[in-house]
């Protein structure tokens, strides 16, 4: 089950990146944000963090 929902996270386009300050990003596939700073995420990344359904 954990490597089906894996699979669709993949075909998504996005990758889940959480931040060093604990933001949670929605970055593109393409590239590796693992070790990024928050400045390089912001302009590469979506910030979810702000997203009302995470509330």
């Amino acid at each position: 089950m954990n490597e089906e929902i894996r699979a669709r996270k993949i075909n998504l386009g996005v990758n889940w990146v959480k931040s060093e300050s604990g933001s949670t990003y929605l970055c593109p596939t393409g590239q590796d944000f693992s070790g990024a700073s928050d400045e390089e995420l912001r302009l590469h990344c979506i910030d979810e963090s702000f997203n009302p359904q995470n509330d």
